[in-house]
């Protein structure tokens, strides 16, 4: 009667032994899982970061380029916040011109 008693238990116990374990491999791999996609999100987040780098210096040489061709004012609220942008362009241009023609007189046709 005592063997009946205990093979309920070590079936009992090795379920839940085999639980365990299989939470355990379930955390090693989610762990992997997850230290992989930390690793892509870093390097992800380093390749926006260059990008960010090169845009913001791209801008300052557009900026310098429009301030030599307009005045930029920016107009804001009672509290100081800028609210628009106002952009003059400023401009010149030359030409030089030539007078000129050239005559020719035609023979009306008289053939009847």
């Amino acid at each position: 009667m005592l063997a009946s008693v205990r093979t309920p238990s070590r079936y009992v116990l090795l379920t839940i032994l085999k639980a365990l374990v299989g939470a355990l491999v379930g955390l090693g791999i989610a762990d992997c899982y997850y230290q992989m996609s930390l690793s892509d999100l870093h390097a992800k987040a380093e390749e926006q970061k260059n990008e960010l780098k090169y845009l913001k210096n791209e801008l300052k040489y557009l900026t310098i380029g429009i301030e030599r061709v307009a005045d930029i004012k920016y107009s804001r609220d009672v509290s100081g916040k800028v609210v628009g942008v106002i952009i003059e362009l400023k401009g010149s241009a030359t030409s030089d011109v030539t007078p000129g023609s050239d005559v020719a007189v035609k023979q009306p046709n008289t053939a009847k």
